[in-house]
């Protein structure tokens, strides 16, 4: 499992050439307005830098499309984790 933000298509074929392996893309999706609250306990210049990035991509599209699936990001790490691994076929 890799963690990374895939901006387009072209990233993505990066990834995948880098892992060597067949790779399926999950979206976590969450509104920017959920990604401010939860940054905002910790106000160090690179969390203020990392809502800058996020709203810019969100706004942008960024990551839009290249995903197999998209999974609400909205709720608590287990559930998603559940949703995603369920979705994979792991559970």
């Amino acid at each position: 499992m890799l963690a990374w933000f895939v901006r387009d298509h072209g990233a993505l074929r990066r990834v995948r050439e880098a892992a060597g392996v067949p790779l399926r893309v999950v979206r976590l999706s969450v509104p920017l307005s959920d990604i401010e609250r939860r940054l905002a306990v910790d106000v160090t210049t690179e969390r203020q830098d990392d809502l800058r990035v996020a709203a810019a991509s969100i706004a942008a599209g960024e990551g839009v499309g290249v995903e197999d699936v998209v999974v609400d990001n909205g709720r608590l790490v287990p559930a998603v984790a559940q949703e995603v691994m369920t979705w994979l076929g792991w559970l």
